[in-house]
């Protein structure tokens, strides 16, 4: 099984949210903060390098790159992953589990008819 290890520097990661922010159409940090949930505070600090997104966070922020490019630059390389695309949503956290549908923003939909 492959795996995907993922310790960039904080300099690396400023500069790939900055350039993910850039890639997504320039929209401004404000939006951007929108987009991952989290206050605009805590998204500067991102990206200026004085805090580093974590756990939900950072992976709310990896869901947002619309390509292996953008991934890249965070230093996730899924290269060995391409031919295995499920593993790469379970590395990401994106994998949800047999027969539970999820909504947007991740959480389980419950159906009336389950218990």
């Amino acid at each position: 099984m492959s795996s995907v290890i993922f310790t960039p520097p904080i300099e690396t990661i400023s500069g790939a949210i900055r350039g993910l922010r850039e890639r997504l159409g320039g929209i401004s940090q404000d939006a951007m903060a929108r987009r991952i949930g989290c206050t605009v505070s805590a998204y500067v600090q991102w990206e200026q390098g004085r805090r580093v997104p974590a756990g939900d966070w950072l992976l709310k922020v990896l869901q947002l790159c619309p390509d292996a490019d953008s991934l890249r630059t965070f230093g996730i390389d899924c290269s060995q992953l391409k031919s295995q695309p499920a593993e790469a949503d379970k590395h990401l956290g994106l994998e949800k589990p047999r027969g539970e549908r999820r909504a947007d923003d991740g959480r389980a939909i419950k159906s009336r008819y389950s218990k």
